[in-house]
């Protein structure tokens, strides 16, 4: 379990491609510069378990949920390596910096080459869960946004490709329908915000199993 301190918690409403530059107006035209980082590229490769353990959480709606990742921005040559968990209480993150960027780096080498203060509670968990395996990478560019307390991002242009540990994939690239806007706030509810109103749709957006299950041909 990760620490109460890293707890928030996070919605996501889904866009359509027809909404989602109106959206990106309203935004812009409310909280335009108040990040300190308003756009960039995001570009993740997400790990799983032989059975895919993670990626089956996210299929059958569990009420907890763990995510393993390697991040970084903008093309750089660092990243951080994360652990995500969520659950009915809200979401927790750990962080650590990663000095070398590697696309198909293990999970346990990246954990070697990592350095901070998290490290110490991520290789319990990582322990607790055996091998990981990179299984899809991730890339999309990201709007963000300071709202009255809230981190607000609007990704768009997903695309994902298969990793060597998602086996007998029927796709080699995808570029997912739907773009998200997500939400992260200390509020345990939260009403649609009326920037909103009429342009989104409320409902479970995991880019990755969204993105594994299109690689894997189970979505039509």
């Amino acid at each position: 379990m990760l620490p109460e301190e890293y707890r928030y918690n996070e919605y996501k409403y889904i866009v359509s491609p027809h909404a989602v530059n109106r959206l990106k107006n309203r935004l812009d035209s409310i909280a335009k510069g108040t990040d300190p980082y308003p756009e960039g590229l995001v570009e993740s490769n997400y790990y799983d378990t032989m059975s895919l353990l993670t990626l089956n959480q996210c299929k059958d709606g569990s009420a907890r949920k763990i995510k393993f990742r390697t991040r970084r921005y903008n093309e750089d040559k660092f990243g951080s390596l994360q652990i995500k968990a969520k659950n009915i209480f809200g979401v927790r993150k750990l962080k650590c910096h990663l000095p070398d960027w590697q696309q198909n780096i293990s999970w346990l080498n990246a954990c070697d080459q990592a350095s901070g203060d998290d490290l110490k509670l991520m290789l319990p968990i990582t322990n607790s869960h055996g091998p990981l395996s990179p299984v899809v990478q991730i890339k999309y560019r990201r709007h963000r946004y300071r709202i009255m307390g809230a981190r607000i991002t609007l990704d768009e242009q997903i695309v994902a490709k298969p990793l060597f540990g998602l086996r007998f994939t029927k796709k080699s690239c995808v570029v997912l329908r739907q773009n998200v806007l997500e939400i992260k706030t200390e509020q345990t509810q939260l009403a649609l915000p009326p920037f909103a109103k009429g342009l989104v749709r409320y409902g479970s957006f995991s880019k990755f199993a969204l993105s594994c299950r299109e690689l894997l041909g189970e979505t039509f």
